[in-house]
């Protein structure tokens, strides 16, 4: 059987999400969100481990940076809605990513413009 762009193994896009909609409104909002949280911690580790080779402080340690992201986690899982078009754990990356930035970003004691002016002058 061919299936299209509006149909998934015969059956309409629309009544799929309709489905989908009416199982998430029957879970409660806390469970869901917990298995959305258990389910993307690996992922917060990842990023905390990407992040963690470009930094020069070492008074950050990397239980820090993933707590930040954990923390993240916890407020996309709060605020994402199901309904949107992006599936959580696109919504959950950005979210993560940066609250480990904002927290790298609050613990540096030069101020961002200050820092930027230093980058360009070591690169010339």
């Amino acid at each position: 059987m061919k299936t299209d762009s509006l149909t998934f193994k015969g059956t309409p896009i629309e009544a799929l999400r309709e489905k989908a909609s009416q199982a998430y409104a029957s879970q409660s909002r806390d469970g869901i969100e917990e298995r959305w949280i258990l389910d993307n911690l690996p992922m917060v580790r990842r990023i905390a481990q990407k992040v963690a080779p470009y930094l020069s402080n070492n008074d950050i340690d990397m239980e820090d940076i993933i707590s930040a992201g954990t923390v993240g986690l916890v407020k996309a899982a709060r605020a994402f809605d199901p309904n949107k078009v992006a599936e959580f754990k696109t919504y959950a990356y950005i979210r993560v990513r940066g609250a480990i930035i904002d927290e790298l970003r609050s613990r540096s004691f030069v101020p961002s413009p200050v820092y930027n002016r230093i980058k360009n002058i070591e690169a010339t």
